[in-house]
């Protein structure tokens, strides 16, 4: 058995709508446990969800009782663990809203999945919200690290491991799913509603997985829409330009006049090897950049390195060509894998900041972090972004 206590994650702000909840629910919990116990009975039936007759309002407040203290506790400690992370990257209104909506599709799937036989048994506690909590956990936060006790037979604890979030929510949902098969839907058996447990965690787990999905469409559509624009831009800033003519006894031109021999060029590993052995910083470095352009009419442009492209751009922007090397980074952008893009911008970004075209660098660099902002790439390109918004803002 796994026993999360602590996730690792970095919070940009405080978890206020976490802990209203949580204080909330404790304060529903204290208020009833001052009742006598009649009293209570009939306000948990009044209040809880008996799937046989329930009102409207049960979908909620069923969410805010609880049977006891362990119950209490248990569900309002992995709140306090998953739901923090979550309430951070949605936000805390989302997180609020997100959290009850979960609770009332547990119910409903508690009600479909538990037998007719107990459905005037009335369902409370927090735990099929918080099953939707986990679940959408699984969805934002796959690869996150949680750290957690390894207890074995009579809860004894032999050691501390740290497991991705996907590893330590689907061993939950699984023992879950064969608790569930295993009663037969009875929660009278062990007093859990194993059929809420699945269904809030399925809709957390299916709405973030579509969101998600959705999200990462309109990027990549927003990151097309900029790069068709960078590439018009592109074209008008290197209209009517021609690359110069380049008449040199240098070795490395004439190994470059050999690989341009048509059948004798070499491939594109092999051209990248040799531009790598060039100096950037002297004559050899306008042949490395013709290379890399002639590669392009060869077919072998697509598959040279990123590195070997690059270099051939800032060997041209040294050489007082800039705006070739844009045409360059741009025509590579146009076949580019998202990683290789990442860098394709950010050397544009710097190209078009060190031309003072600061509007373009700071397209270049947003649709940057917007492909890969956690990268250190991204980071590097938000940093530079400031700068140039404080320029920009001073002119």
């Amino acid at each position: 058995m796994l026993f999360p206590y602590h996730i690792e994650y970095e919070y940009r702000r405080w978890p206020v709508a976490t802990l209203g909840v949580i204080g909330f629910t404790t304060l529903v919990f204290l208020v009833l446990q001052l009742m006598p116990p009649d009293s209570r009975f009939v306000m948990l039936y009044r209040f809880g969800f008996p799937p046989e007759d329930f009102s409207p309002i049960s979908l909620v407040s069923s969410t805010l009782f609880h049977a006891g203290w362990l119950h209490l506790i248990g569900n309002m400690y992995m709140l306090w663990l998953f739901g923090r992370p979550l309430e951070d990257r949605i936000g805390r209104p989302a997180a609020i809203v997100f959290y009850f909506t979960a609770g009332a599709v547990a119910l409903v799937a508690h009600a479909l999945l538990t037998p007719a036989l107990y459905w005037d048994v009335p369902a409370v506690g927090a735990s099929g919200a918080i099953a939707g909590v986990l679940g959408a956990s699984l969805a934002v936060f796959p690869a996150l690290r949680v750290g957690c006790v390894v207890l074995l037979f009579e809860f004894r604890p032999v050691g501390i491991v740290r497991l991705h979030a996907a590893f330590v929510l689907g061993l939950w949902f699984l023992i879950q799913l064969i608790l569930q098969e295993a009663l037969g839907g009875n929660p009278q058996a062990t007093g859990v509603a194993y059929g809420a447990h699945l269904g809030g965690f399925l809709f957390g787990y299916m709405l973030f997985g579509v969101l998600s999905v959705a999200r990462s469409a309109r990027r990549d559509w927003a990151v097309l829409q900029w790069q068709i624009g960078l590439r018009r831009k592109a074209a008008e800033i290197v209209r009517g330009e021609t690359l110069p003519d380049v008449v040199t006894d240098d070795p490395a031109l004439r190994q470059m006049v050999f690989l341009k021999t048509p059948g004798m060029h070499g491939d594109a590993e092999e051209i990248a090897g040799w531009i790598h052995t060039l100096n950037v910083d002297h004559r050899p470095a306008q042949c490395a950049s013709l290379v890399v352009s002639s590669v392009r009419a060869d077919g072998l442009f697509d598959r040279l390195p990123l590195s070997a492209v690059v270099k051939g751009g800032r060997a041209l922007i040294t050489l007082g060509y800039s705006p070739y090397a844009c045409r360059l980074l741009m025509n590579r952008l146009r076949t580019a894998e998202p990683f290789d893009a990442a860098g394709l911008l950010y050397e544009l970004g710097a190209l078009f900041s060190a031309e003072g075209n600061k509007e373009l660098a700071i397209r270049c660099l947003q649709d940057l972090v917007v492909l890969d902002g956690a990268s250190p790439l991204g980071e590097s390109a938000k940093f530079m972004l400031d700068d140039l918004r404080t320029s920009v803002s001073k002119s």
